[in-house]
């Protein structure tokens, strides 16, 4: 994860601030840092909800439809850890699942995206009003 956000960060922030005078970086940068955070924040509040509510149903569809033909402890015991263990397993799935076609459709949509050229491809020159910092 890290290796993707190192190698995706830097070129936002500069596609972000590259398009914007030179006075308005700053609000560019701190609008960015800004939705960077409320968009983890509502990933990770979905993506863990998604999580937990895949667990309790695959759990309930498992004990719904199983028997267990024994009194034996240690086979109980063993039998509710791979159960447990199944629907863990099916949950991450799931979340992966709903991952992948957010990445999917978010690449789909970034190929439609307009070029916008910097300041920099246009050959404009900015000053910097000194009275303005």
């Amino acid at each position: 994860m890290s290796f993707g956000i190192g190698l995706g960060l830097a070129p936002l922030t500069n596609s972000a601030t590259s398009t914007v005078p030179v006075h308005e970086v700053g609000i560019a940068s701190s609008l960015l840092a800004l939705v960077r955070n409320i968009a983890g924040a509502f990933g990770t509040a979905i993506f863990a909800t998604i999580l937990s509510n895949s667990i309790t149903s695959s759990l309930l569809s498992v004990q719904k439809y199983s028997v267990v033909n024994t009194t034996d402890p240690g086979i109980i015991t063993q039998y509710m850890s791979l159960m447990a263990a199944k629907a863990n397993i099916s949950a991450y799935v799931t979340v992966f699942n709903v991952a992948m076609v957010i990445m999917i459709l978010g690449a789909f949509s970034a190929i439609f995206v307009k070029h916008n050229p910097s300041v920099h491809e246009k050959g404009e020159k900015q000053l910097i009003d000194v009275e303005s910092i």
